[in-house]
């Protein structure tokens, strides 16, 4: 049983490894595209990206993505009608 469990623990910090490394080379693409501008937070990306994940299985088609300057609050527009707004620390409105 400890065996598994130090395995699952293993698991768990690899993941969050791989989540960084993926965070810092999106961020690292972001930069270059926009010049060092607005970068989103990794709790929006990945926010971001289960939003996504989840439009796509209902198969509504992602219309927008869009970093907001101002407010620095990433907007999304899925399918017709659904806006969401997703804040620097992952929360997301609709």
């Amino acid at each position: 049983m400890a065996r598994y469990v130090g395995f699952a623990f293993a698991f768990i910090s690899v993941s969050k490894l791989l989540k960084q490394i993926l965070y810092f080379v999106i961020i690292s693409v972001i930069r270059s595209v926009l010049g060092g501008k607005n970068i989103p937070t990794l709790a929006q990306l990945l926010q971001c990206y289960t939003l996504s994940c989840w439009a796509t299985r209902f198969y509504l088609p992602i219309n927008l993505i869009r970093l907001d300057d101002r407010t620095k609050n990433i907007f999304m527009l899925i399918g017709e009608g659904i806006e969401i707004e997703i804040k620097p620390n992952g929360q997301w409105i609709k």
